[in-house]
């Protein structure tokens, strides 16, 4: 990797940790999606040299309503990691995040390796189970506003998640109504087919990417498919419910 990309890595890493927003870099400095996606390989290998283990890869984009938000065109991916995972009873502290918000979606586990060229139906059979899923994600660009390559380079805005109950494949999930809670107030709602137009789509485009990339998705890896709908703004002390309809519910608890 050129010295360059490598100082972009740290800046990003560094500003994760110490929960600080940045400038967006990206165009300024003439990166390409190759550069932007070498960027965030060498984020993601900084949070591995500090013991984290990667579990899996998060797509970002993959439905209109978060490109239109964000006012990007094309969908990217992340990866996620055991630091990232955060269990349902247990309150998420805020505090190191800049500005964290809230998305549901399928999560997908895996049950075979994947190359990317699998068909529809191979696809199919490789997932093990599916569960509801609610991401937190959280820009280190400076008052969450990037465009799609400084969104690539900072993994995809990825900070957190939690999912509900794993339900065994196979099972429905092309077309489930979803709905967000901020505590009981809903504030999204949407159907699952708004990723891709069916979350294995989404995971179709996010095992080629993996490939491509040199990390391909492997058996026992969670895949989150893309944001669902819009994705609100989260405060200390609030809970956070993504109700899927036939799928279950997936709630992330906040700390005061």
């Amino acid at each position: 990797m050129a010295r360059d990309l490598a100082a972009f890595a740290e800046f990003l890493d560094r500003a994760a940790q110490l929960g600080v927003a940045i400038t967006p870099f990206a165009r300024r400095h003439g990166l390409t999606p190759e550069d932007a996606y070498a960027i965030q390989k060498a984020v993601v290998e900084r949070r591995l040299a500090r013991g984290e283990r990667r579990v899996g890869q998060k797509m970002g984009f993959t439905s209109v309503a978060m490109r239109q938000q964000m006012g990007v065109r094309e969908a990217n991916c992340g990866w996620l990691t055991d630091a990232m995972a955060q269990a349902p009873d247990q309150p998420l502290s805020l505090a190191p995040l800049i500005h964290p918000r809230a998305e549901p979606e399928v999560a997908v586990r895996l049950g075979r390796d994947l190359t990317g060229d699998e068909s529809a139906d191979a696809l199919a059979a490789a997932v093990a189970a599916y569960a509801p899923a609610i991401e937190v994600v959280d820009s280190r660009m400076f008052e969450y506003r990037f465009d799609w390559l400084d969104n690539v380079a900072d993994n995809s805005s990825s900070a957190a998640f939690v999912t509900g109950a794993w339900h065994p494949a196979p099972f429905a999930v092309g077309d489930l109504a979803v709905r967000l809670y901020l505590d009981d107030a809903l504030v999204e709602q949407g159907r699952s087919t708004a990723v891709e137009g069916h979350p294995l789509a989404a995971l179709a485009v996010g095992a080629r990417l993996a490939q491509r990339l040199g990390w391909p998705l492997k058996a026992g890896d969670i895949i989150l498919t893309g944001g669902i709908t819009k994705a609100p703004r989260i405060m200390p002390g609030v809970t956070v419910r993504a109700e899927f309809d036939g799928l279950g519910t997936a709630r992330l608890l906040t700390a005061p």
